[in-house]
Formats: structure tokens, C-alpha cells, sequence
């Protein structure tokens, strides 16, 4: 199971964490969790050993800024993802789905949080299969799986 940064997850017992550079990090409170507008019935419940097998990072609480991998979005319709601390407008919905993104995990904050990430360079769509073999496709090449996996 690849857990992207921004996944939400929990095991057995009631911790909830978020993926972020490639680290388990803990809420420290559900207050916490809601405080920082993520949502519950975003939380995926996985097996101990997918949480035991990734690295424990900070913690995440209400005087930290978002981690990496959230998507957040202010008063406009603009969202954007967190990366390395910045805020990379992600410019277009066929570019929002190629990454697999679901609305629902896209967390309302102020334009005053918003704006105290750095603004990043925006997000490219995310090269998918079906491209590359279109691509290949058009430009006369035949193209199978393994060449395009490759």
C-alpha cells in the first residue's frame, strides 16, 4: 500500500495520523484534528503493521502549520497543495484528478493561514498511463505495457 503525503489514517487504537514526508505524524487531540479543518470520514483505517512500518514524525497540533500533502483552500475557489512548506496552486480540476485527489479532502482555512505559506511553484497534472500511451500512440510508435512502464 503506497500512502501519499496528506493520507489520513488510523489503526486499533483511536491515534490519528497524517502522512507527511513519507512519516506517521500524530494529532495530539481531536480538537487538534478539527481545529486545522480536516475531517473525520476522511480516515482510512488500516492494518497496525501499515502504521508500525512508517517512521514517527512530530506531532501535529493546533500551534503547528498544516504538514505537507494537505490540501487547503481559502475564500476563492484556488486550492492548493503544501509542499516543503509552500503552498503550490494547483491551476486546473483535470489537474487536481490526476493526482486522484477527492474534494472532500480539500480543508477550508482563512485567507490569514493561507497566506503564511510561502507561495510555490503550481502543481503539474501527473503523468498517467493512458497518456503516455497516447502519446506514444499519435506519434506512430506501438506501444505496449512494458514500454511504457519502463
Amino acid at each position: 500500500m503506497t500512502l501519499r503525503d496528506g493520507f489520513l489514517l488510523k489503526g486499533s487504537d483511536e491515534t490519528v495520523y497524517i502522512i507527511a514526508d513519507g512519516q506517521r505524524r500524530p494529532f495530539t487531540s481531536p480538537d487538534a484534528f478539527e481545529a486545522l479543518g480536516y475531517r473525520w470520514q476522511n480516515i482510512v483505517e488500516v492494518p497496525d503493521a501499515v502504521i508500525t512500518a512508517l517512521a514517527l514524525g512530530p506531532d501535529v497540533n493546533r500551534a503547528h502549520p498544516h504538514p505537507n500533502g494537505t490540501l487547503l483552500k481559502g475564500h476563492s475557489d484556488a486550492i492548493y497543495l503544501l509542499r516543503a512548506g509552500q503552498r503550490c496552486l494547483i491551476p486546473s480540476i483535470q489537474v487536481f484528478q490526476s493526482w486522484g485527489y477527492r474534494w472532500e479532502q480539500v480543508v477550508t482555512v482563512t485567507d490569514a493561514t493561507l497566506v503564511r505559506y510561502p507561495l510555490g511553484e503550481p502543481i503539474s497534472a501527473q503523468n498517467s498511463l493512458f497518456r503516455d500511451w497516447q502519446q506514444g500512440h499519435s506519434a506512430g510508435r506501438r506501444m505496449t505495457l512494458q514500454a511504457i512502464m519502463a
